[in-house]
């Protein structure tokens, strides 16, 4: 879930710097989101749903999201 998160993480990041309408940027995102779930054998619903799973723990949402911040720094 960290890699996962981690890599959306970027692809968002990376695609607020183009400047696109709003109908072909989200085509460019659903589209790279694809491509990183396929990535980890997962897709979108899976996802959110291992997603909401951790958000009825703050606790761990919370140490998860802290290692997916460090590993994003590591790119820096």
């Amino acid at each position: 879930m960290i890699e996962i998160i981690k890599d959306l993480k970027i692809l968002d990041a990376a695609q607020k710097s183009f400047i696109t309408g709003s109908l072909e940027a989200k085509k460019i995102r659903d589209t790279s989101y694809t491509i990183v779930f396929n990535k980890y054998n997962t897709d979108a619903h899976q996802f959110d749903s291992s997603l909401r799973a951790y958000a009825r723990n703050p606790k761990l949402l919370s140490e998860m999201m802290e290692e997916v911040g460090k590993k994003i720094n590591t790119y820096k």
